[in-house]
C-alpha cells in the first residue's frame, strides 16, 4: 500500500488536519499520528479495518496503482464524449445597456455587428450538422451577448428550427437564454416559452447598488425592470437562475434585501428556482487575473465572503435554492475531469460572423477563434482548435504529478496558449492557493462540527 498522490493536506490549529483526496473527492480529518504515517507511508503498525477505510476513500491505494492513468482515463472519457452537443450562440454584440464593469468594454470586437440571413441559416445546419456527426442524444441551445434580446427574431428563429427539427429525430432538447431581462416583455416571453427550458438572470445587489450599476443608456435603473422580468418566468414550467453579483463593497445586508424581494415575490421553495452569488471584476481580469499578484487577496476574500452569504441564505430558508454541493454547478469542488465544459469535444460557441470559438470569453476576438462555420454549415477548423482540444494535462510534466491536478484539471488551456514559462509558474501558484481556499470553504460550509475539529 502506498499513500494517493493526489492527498491534499492542510494543517489545522490544533494538532488536527484536513486532508482532501482530489480524485475521489474524500474528506477525512487526520490527527499528527496518522497524518505522519501517510506522509512516509508507514502503515505497518495501523489497524486492519482503518487501512480497508482509507483504501475505500481512496487516500491509500495499491503499491502497482498508478493514478495518474486512472485520472487521465476520465478526463478523456468526458472531453471526448460527445452523447451531448452544446451550441452557445452570439447572436449579437449589441447590449441596450452600458454596465460599466462588462467585459466587452475591454474587447476588440464589432459590438453593432448581428447575425445576418446567410449567418442565421450557416448557424443552423452547423447546429444540425455536428449533432448528428457527433451521435449526440441530446442538443442544448445557449444565447447569449450582448443581450440577445435586442434580436429576439434571431433567438426565435434558431430556437423553433432546432426544437422541430429534434423533435423529428427523437434527439432531447434542451434551451437556455441568458439576458439582462429588460427586453423579455410580455409579448417576447410569449412567444419564447415554448422553445425555453431555462432563463439566467443577474441582479447586481439590492435596487441602490444594482442601479448604480446596471443601467439603461440614460442612466436610469434597471432593477425593478429585472424583477418583473424574473416574475414574469416564475409560472412557467422552466428553470430560473438568478446570479446576484456581490463587489467588494457588498454585506448580508445586501444579501437580506436581494432575497427578502425575491421572496415577496413567491420565489422562495419554488421548484427549480437557484440562485448563486458571484463577484463582480475589473473587465479585463478573465484574461490578467493570474498574472496578478494582488489579486490573491481579493479572490480569497471573495471565497470567504461567498461561504458566509451561503450560510446566510441557508439561515433564511433558501439552502434547497443554493447549487454549492461537490460536484454540483456554483459549488467550490468541482465534479468534472475537464477544467471547463466549453473545451469538451462537442461543445462549440458561435459569434455573429459564424466565427466558432471555445471559450465565450474570447468570443469576437479573431485571434482566438478556432474555426469558422462554412457556407455549407460545416467548421472549417484552424490550428488553435486541434491545439486547444488535444491539450490533455496529463502529458505535462508540471501537471502530471500535481496532487491538485483532479479539481484544478490542468487549468485554463488558453492560458497556457497565451502564456510564456514565469506566467505559467504565477498561475500554478496562484490556482493551488485559490483551490486550497475552495476546499477549506467548502468543508467549513458543509461539515461545520468537523471544521471546528481542525481549525478551532
Amino acid at each position: 500500500m502506498k499513500s494517493s498522490v493526489y492527498n491534499l493536506v492542510v494543517p489545522g490549529e490544533n494538532g488536527n488536519s484536513l486532508l482532501f483526496n482530489t480524485l475521489t473527492k474524500s474528506f477525512l480529518v487526520v490527527d499528527k499520528e496518522l497524518r505522519t504515517g501517510l506522509e512516509e507511508n508507514s502503515f505497518g503498525g495501523m489497524d486492519p479495518g482503518m487501512i480497508s477505510g482509507l483504501h475505500e476513500l481512496g487516500i491509500i491505494v495499491d503499491d502497482e496503482a498508478d493514478e495518474s492513468k486512472v485520472y487521465a482515463l476520465k478526463h478523456n472519457l468526458h472531453k471526448y464524449s460527445t452523447d451531448t452537443s452544446s451550441f452557445l450562440i452570439f447572436p449579437t454584440h449589441s447590449c441596450n445597456l452600458r454596465c460599466p464593469y462588462c467585459y466587452e468594454t475591454v474587447m476588440d470586437i464589432p459590438k453593432s455587428k448581428s447575425m445576418d440571413r446567410e449567418t442565421i441559416a450557416r448557424t443552423k445546419a452547423f447546429i444540425k450538422g455536428m449533432t448528428l456527426q457527433n451521435r449526440s442524444s441530446r442538443v442544448v441551445l445557449g444565447f447569449y451577448g450582448g443581450e440577445p434580446l435586442l434580436r429576439s427574431d434571431i433567438c426565435l428563429d434558431i430556437m423553433e428550427d432546432i426544437f422541430n427539427w429534434a423533435g423529428e429525430r427523437g434527439i432531447s432538447y434542451f434551451c437556455v437564454l441568458t439576458t439582462n431581462g429588460t427586453l423579455l416583455s410580455p409579448s417576447v416571453s410569449k412567444r419564447m416559452h415554448p422553445f425555453l427550458s431555462s432563463v439566467h438572470f443577474t441582479l447586481d445587489g439590492p435596487a441602490e447598488k444594482h442601479n448604480a450599476k446596471r443601467f439603461y443608456m440614460d442612466n436610469s435603473g434597471t432593477y425593478y425592470d429585472v424583477l418583473d422580468a424574473v416574475s414574469r418566468a416564475k409560472d412557467k414550467k422552466i428553470i430560473i437562475t438568478v446570479r446576484i453579483n456581490l463587489d467588494d463593497d457588498a454585506s448580508e445586508e445586501d444579501v437580506s434585501e436581494i432575497l427578502a424581494d425575491l421572496e415577496e415575490r413567491g420565489f422562495k421553495d419554488r421548484p427549480g428556482f437557484f440562485i448563486y452569488f458571484a463577484h463582480v471584476t475589473a473587465p479585463n481580469t478573465c484574461f490578467n487575473e493570474y498574472h496578478d499578484d494582488s489579486r490573491e487577496t481579493e479572490i480569497t476574500d471573495m471565497i470567504e465572503k461567498t461561504t458566509r452569504y451561503w450560510g446566510l441564505a441557508n439561515s433564511l430558508g433558501w439552502g434547497g435554492s443554493l447549487t454549492n454541493r461537490s460536484g454540483e454547478e456554483h459549488g467550490y469542488i468541482s465534479g468534472s475531469p475537464v477544467p471547463c465544459e466549453y473545451i469538451r469535444n462537442g461543445c462549440y460557441v458561435v459569434d455573429p460572423l459564424a466565427d466558432i470559438y471555445l471559450c465565450p470569453a474570447y468570443c469576437g476576438m479573431k485571434e482566438y477563434s478556432a474555426g469558422a462555420i462554412d457556407e455549407n454549415g460545416m467548421p472549417e477548423w484552424n490550428s488553435s482548435y486541434f491545439r486547444t482540444i488535444e491539450n490533455n494535462p496529463v502529458s505535462s510534466v508540471r501537471c502530471k504529478k500535481c496532487n491538485i491536478l483532479p479539481v484544478c484539471n490542468g487549468g485554463c488551456p488558453f492560458e497556457f496558449l497565451r502564456g510564456d514559462e514565469e506566467a505559467m509558474e504565477n498561475y500554478c501558484r496562484y490556482m493551488k492557493k485559490k483551490i486550497e481556499k475552495k476546499i477549506v470553504s467548502h468543508f467549513r460550509y458543509h461539515y461545520p462540527e468537523k471544521y471546528r475539529e481542525v481549525f478551532s
